[in-house]
C-alpha cells in the first residue's frame, strides 16, 4: 500500500512538473542536432478560436491547402549578424507557382550556426498562414516544385552539427521532410526546378547537374560547361535554362532527355553577373546584373546596357513585356518595356510609397492575374508588400510588417 501510495504521488508530481513548463516549439526535422543552434527571432503561434487563414481564398490553390484556422501567426526574423545598418537575416523567397503562397527562408542561429525558419504568406488575404523551423538545416535557396505545397530546399554543410550538403524536399501542409538527396560535394551554387525537373550548380564547380524532382537518390546527369561556377535561370515554360557567370553566357534547350546547347555567348570588360533574369521563353534574351554595377540585357548577338547601379534583385512581368529593376540609387525601382526600350519608362523609391519606411530592397518577384503589372516586394526587414504600377502612380499594399521589437 506504501508504494502504491508513493508510486501515484511520483506520477502526480511529474504531471505537475511538465504541465508547469511551457509547451517547447515544435521541430519538424527528424533528426535533431546533437549541437544546439540558439533561438534567434521570434515566431509566435497565438490561438485564435474561429480566425480562419483561407479566408478570400479560392478553394485549391497553394495557400489554401496549407494554412492553418484557429490561430494568429507573429513573426520577428532574426537580426543579420554583422549588418551595419541591420535588417532580417533572411536567406531566400520563392513564389508559389499559383502565385499565391509565398515562402520566405530565414537563418536561424547568428554567425556560427543555423536552422532554417520557413514563413508562409497568403498573398490573397495578406496573412500569415504558417510557419515551421527545420533544425540544423542551414538554408541555401528554396524552390516551389510543381505541385505548389512542396518546396525544396538547399543545405549548406555544418561541420560542426555534422550536417552535409545536400537537397531537401519539404511538405508544407505538414511542414515534414519528406526525401532528402545524398550528400552533395559540395555547397550549392544556384539552382532551379521545373517541369518535374532540378537543375543546380555547386561552388567552384564547372559542371551543371540534372536530377528528377521526385527522385532525389537517383544519379545526376552532369555536363560541363565553359561558364566558370556558373549561376542558372528557367524559362517559364521550363523549356530552357540559361547558364551565366565571369565573361560568358550559354543557354541549353532541356525539353529533350539530355540539354542541348544552343547558344555561347561571350562577355566582355571583366563583367561578373551576381543575378539575372530571363526575358523570353527560348531563354536567349537575358538581364544580368552585378550589385553596385552594372546591369545589362543580353540577346540577339548583342549586350545593350540598361543601369550603372544595379541592386540585388528585379524580375520580368511577361503579361505586360516589363521589367522591374532595382537600383540603389534613392533604393528605387526602373520599370523597362523590354526588349525594345533600354531608358526606364519611370523610376519609384518603395521606401517613399505609404506606408513610408527607410529600408532597402531585399526581393522582387513577379506576379500576374490582377489589373495592373505587380510584384511582391519583400525588404531588408522582412517587410512584405504587393507593388502595384498604376498608369499615373505607384502604389504599395502591406501584406506584413514586422512588429517593433
Amino acid at each position: 500500500m506504501i508504494l502504491r501510495q508513493f508510486f501515484a504521488m511520483f506520477v502526480a508530481c511529474a504531471i505537475g512538473a511538465v504541465s508547469a513548463v511551457e509547451a517547447p516549439l515544435i521541430r519538424h526535422d527528424e533528426t535533431a542536432p546533437a549541437v544546439t543552434v540558439p533561438e534567434t527571432g521570434d515566431f509566435t503561434r497565438i490561438d485564435s478560436p474561429g480566425v480562419d487563414n483561407r479566408a478570400d481564398t479560392p478553394r485549391g490553390v497553394a495557400a489554401a491547402r496549407v494554412a492553418v484556422d484557429d490561430l494568429l501567426f507573429r513573426w520577428i526574423p532574426s537580426a543579420a549578424p554583422g549588418r551595419i545598418t541591420g535588417g532580417a537575416d533572411l536567406a531566400d523567397a520563392a513564389l508559389s507557382p499559383d502565385e499565391s503562397l509565398l515562402a520566405i527562408a530565414e537563418r536561424v542561429g547568428g554567425r556560427e550556426l543555423n536552422s532554417c525558419r520557413i514563413v508562409l504568406f497568403n498573398l490573397y488575404n495578406n496573412r500569415i498562414v504558417n510557419g515551421f523551423t527545420l533544425d540544423g538545416v542551414k538554408p541555401v535557396a528554396i524552390r516551389f516544385l510543381s505541385s505548389g505545397t512542396r518546396l525544396l530546399v538547399a543545405e549548406a554543410a555544418q561541420s560542426a552539427l555534422g550536417r552535409k550538403a545536400r537537397f531537401l524536399i519539404c511538405d508544407l501542409e505538414t511542414g515534414r521532410i519528406v526525401s532528402r538527396s545524398p550528400e552533395l560535394p559540395a555547397d550549392v551554387c544556384s539552382v532551379v526546378a521545373g517541369d518535374g525537373k532540378i537543375w543546380y550548380t555547386l561552388e567552384n564547380a564547372d559542371y551543371f547537374h540534372q536530377l528528377p524532382a521526385d527522385r532525389l537518390a537517383s544519379e545526376p546527369l552532369a555536363m560541363r560547361t565553359l561558364v566558370k561556377t556558373p549561376r542558372l535561370l528557367l524559362s517559364p515554360d521550363g523549356g530552357a535554362i540559361a547558364l551565366y557567370g565571369p565573361g560568358r553566357v550559354e543557354v541549353y534547350n532541356v525539353k529533350g532527355a539530355r540539354p542541348v546547347l544552343v547558344e555561347s555567348l561571350k562577355l566582355h570588360g571583366g563583367f561578373n553577373p551576381e543575378w539575372g533574369a530571363l526575358v523570353a521563353d527560348d531563354g536567349r534574351m537575358l538581364v544580368l546584373a552585378q550589385e553596385g554595377g552594372p546591369a545589362v540585357l543580353v540577346g540577339g548577338g548583342a549586350v545593350r546596357p540598361l543601369a550603372e547601379n544595379a541592386g540585388p534583385t528585379g524580375c520580368y512581368l511577361p503579361a505586360e513585356r516589363k521589367f522591374l529593376l532595382a537600383v540603389e540609387y534613392k533604393d528605387a525601382v526602373n520599370l523597362y518595356q523590354l526588349p525594345h526600350n533600354t531608358r526606364p519608362e519611370s523610376s519609384v523609391s518603395p521606401g517613399r510609397l505609404k506606408p513610408e519606411n527607410r529600408n532597402s530592397i531585399y526581393r522582387l518577384l513577379p506576379r500576374s492575374g490582377g489589373e495592373s503589372p505587380e510584384a511582391v516586394l519583400i525588404d531588408h526587414r522582412g517587410n512584405v508588400s504587393l507593388l502595384r504600377i498604376l498608369p499615373r502612380r505607384w502604389r504599395k499594399q502591406p501584406v506584413y510588417e514586422v512588429p517593433e521589437g
